[in-house]
């Protein structure tokens, strides 16, 4: 499209269109220029409370935090994104199946696309095609989109926190149907249920060295 290779051209330099297709993005770097290092304060920003940026609650959102909250504040939302993508990555490694993995990138993914998207076109370092930041632009469904991705990582990791336990848990009780047998294997005039016993394991040396099982708190009968 037309349009599309203005703002390429506005981009590379090729064009200088501050009336035009470059407006957008020469005014926001004003913006985030005359923030300095501390910023204006809150809802003080000239460019932004005069309205000479388009688009300051959605598109040019980082905008608007630049020329408030300075190159402090600037700073410190891209350091929150950081942690978001780097704990999302962490879930994603502890995933034991495949596609827990692959859901937990592809998250990570539209996360960091749209973080560098949006900062990029707002600082002029890439084309401004209309990305909103996640969680800071106004609009309903870009944060339902964000949410429901996000939740849906969450539950899978929650499941994976319980299908850890249900491992364990069967691995314990393959290790106490086990420890049963042995027992009942030394002392077979006595049959043993499995109902609300404790497990104590002594190396004692007793018959001829394996180690001997003591079942504390169970129901028995004699056979």
């Amino acid at each position: 499209e037309r349009h599309q290779r203005v703002r390429i051209n506005v981009l590379l330099g090729l064009d200088e269109d501050l009336a035009g297709a470059g407006y957008n993005v020469h005014q926001s770097e004003i913006a985030i220029g005359s923030g300095g290092l501390q910023g204006k304060g809150f809802l003080n920003g000239t460019q932004t409370k005069l309205k000479f940026v388009p688009e300051q609650d959605t598109d040019f959102i980082f905008c608007t935090v630049g020329e408030e909250e300075g190159f402090l504040g600037s700073a410190g939302v891209l350091l929150l994104f950081l942690a978001l993508i780097l704990r999302l990555m962490h879930l994603a490694e502890r995933q034991p199946y495949k596609f827990g993995r692959i859901y937990g990138y592809c998250v990570l993914s539209v996360f960091l696309f749209h973080l560098f998207i949006n900062v990029g076109m707002v600082l002029g370092l890439t084309p401004v095609i209309g990305i909103p930041l996640p969680f800071f632009s106004y609009g309903g469904s870009s944060l339902w989109g964000f949410t429901i991705l996000l939740f849906i990582f969450l539950r899978i990791d929650a499941g994976r926190n319980l299908e850890e336990a249900r491992i364990l848990q069967h691995k314990k009780m393959t290790s106490e149907i086990r420890l049963i047998g042995i027992f009942r294997y030394f002392h077979s005039d006595v049959a043993y249920t499995r109902k609300n016993f404790s497990l104590h394991i002594m190396a004692d040396g007793d018959m001829d060295g394996i180690a001997s099982v003591y079942l504390i708190d169970i129901d028995r009968e004699v056979v």
